[in-house]
Order: C-alpha cells, then structure tokens, then sequence
C-alpha cells in the first residue's frame, strides 16, 4: 500500500498568548489547548472542503493528528480534524505526537489513497522533510501566523513525491497564495 496524495495542514487558529483570544473546549468552556472559536470555524469549513462534493483535493481515505500527552496537551490537531472524522464516519488515528514525525510520516506513506495530517506547526517541516527524502522540494519550517494553507505532497510514478503548497481559501481574510510555504 502507498499513499496517492498526503495533505499537510497546520492545526487550526489557537489562543493568542495575550489572553485576547481564549481556547473553546467542544462544550463550551474556556480550555487553552484547545481551538479559537476561528479555529472551530475553520475546523467546520475544512469538514465541508473534504466532504463529499466539496474542494478539489477529494474525500481522505485516512485521517492523522498529533496526539495529546502529558508533556504536550494540546488538543488543537486532534481538534481540527474531529469534525471531519465524524462527517465522514472515518477513524482518527492520534497515535502519533509531537517528537514522533518520522514515524508519522512512514505510516501516513504507507496508508491508501488521500491522506490529511494535521500537526503543530513545528513538526510539519520535519514531516515534509521526511517524505520529501531530504531539503530540496519541501520547506523546512511553517511560518508562524500562518493557519491557511495546504501542503500537498503527490506521489510520482517513480515513488518519489511532487510538492504544492496552496492557501485554503476556506474562511474570509484567507490568503490565496499565502508568502511563503
């Protein structure tokens, strides 16, 4: 088994660190690892964009998020894809988390057809890295403000991976072409 196309995305807008902007648990109460309301807004739309019928990128066959732990309990990537598991009635696999994208990487390859991660901002360069076998064809970092944008990793008929990086466009105020990848 191989995966067709892997789809990078950043977790979904987070609290500012001023306190201007507070993290939404799902049942409403204020929770700093978790989404923004702009960030369930965006968790929403990407729910609609990989659903049946809606964005071009097509329905995932499986779905990846950086994994709560103790040392690291930020359930913002779990958070952003929950919408679209349930959407779609599909398992999310949160067994892998911050530290472990290599891993992450080998088994998301390894998966048929679509795939979409969703990790901290962080750990995605590394991902990236990590598939695109090395520097050349993929960044290295994901810009810090930056919560709109898709990296797209095709596979070739050689194996190897091509790579896009594209703005979502999902919400107002989101960049068509954001900078920088």
């Amino acid at each position: 088994m191989s995966a067709r196309r892997i789809v990078l995305i950043r977790h979904a807008e987070k609290p500012s660190g001023d306190g201007r902007i507070v993290g939404v648990a799902p049942g409403g109460h204020e929770d700093e690892h978790e989404l923004s309301v702009r960030g369930w807004q965006r968790a929403g739309a990407l729910a609609r964009f990989f659903a049946p019928g809606g964005g071009d990128l097509g329905v995932p066959d499986a779905l990846f998020a950086a994994g709560p732990s103790a040392q690291r309990p930020s359930r913002r990537p779990l958070s952003t894809l929950m919408p679209l598991a349930a959407r779609l009635q599909r398992p999310l696999d949160c067994r892998f988390g911050k530290g472990e994208e290599l891993a992450l990487a080998d088994a998301a390859s390894r998966q048929e057809g679509l795939v979409l991660v969703s990790w901290d901002h962080r750990g995605l360069g590394r991902i990236a890295q990590a598939l695109a076998k090395g520097p050349q064809g993929a960044p290295a970092d994901w810009s810090d403000d930056c919560f709109d944008r898709f990296w797209i990793f095709t596979r070739r008929d050689d194996g190897g991976w091509d790579f896009e990086s594209r703005g979502q466009r999902l919400l107002e105020g989101d960049l068509p072409h954001p900078a920088s990848p």
